[in-house]
């Protein structure tokens, strides 16, 4: 993960759908399962081909892939551009990470669920 820019100090941040950027307060402890296999982020926009695999990545790092390949990089299973949908399991799950306010650096001192973020701020 990249470390944040005069962000919280020792979060790491992803892009959340719904709020923008997101910074954990536990990046370390994130599941590999809510890691892109692509870019080893922790996944942002998370997309799977429910057609042909159950793989789940990061809508940008899939996109770029299958504009070389046809299929899942994990599996190997065929996989098309149109069959890309939203995970919204994966991304419920994604929402319950604990991050901190992105005012952080200003000296806010609130964390909380991700999904909780916007309503916080």
């Amino acid at each position: 993960l990249k470390p944040s820019r005069g962000s919280p100090q020792t979060g790491s941040r992803f892009m959340a759908p719904a709020s923008g950027e997101r910074f954990l307060v536990y990046p370390d402890k994130v599941s590999r399962h809510l890691r892109c296999p692509i870019c080893a982020d922790v996944l942002k926009e998370p997309v799977s081909s429910f057609s042909f695999c159950q793989c789940v990545f990061c809508m940008h790092c899939i996109r770029q892939w299958l504009q070389v390949h046809s299929q899942c990089p994990m599996d190997r299973h065929p996989m098309q551009m149109w069959s890309l949908q939203p995970n919204l399991l994966v991304q419920g799950l994604l929402d319950e990470l604990e991050v901190y306010c992105r005012f952080r650096a200003d000296g806010c001192l609130w964390t909380g669920r991700g999904d909780a973020q916007l309503l916080h701020e």
